[in-house]
């Protein structure tokens, strides 16, 4: 289960999805929330302003990260 810190740190990254508002933004293939979650697809809509991005968990196994 996520806590409640990981959860923050990830919401604030979603909105690293505006080139307008941010200066390095996430793309699919990153890892965000402290390499705790691996981007798998992002939205910036701005015609209805919608920004999202869907991610999983990175799981470590024998020493390494799922990617």
């Amino acid at each position: 289960m996520i806590s409640d810190r990981d959860y923050n740190t990830l919401a604030n990254d979603v909105y690293k999805v505006d080139s307008g508002k941010a200066p390095d933004i996430h793309r699919k293939g990153d890892t965000v929330a402290e390499d705790q979650f691996h981007v798998l697809g992002t939205e910036d809509n701005s015609q209805n302003g919608m920004q999202a991005m869907a991610t999983v968990a990175v799981i470590a196994r024998n020493g390494y990260k799922s990617r």
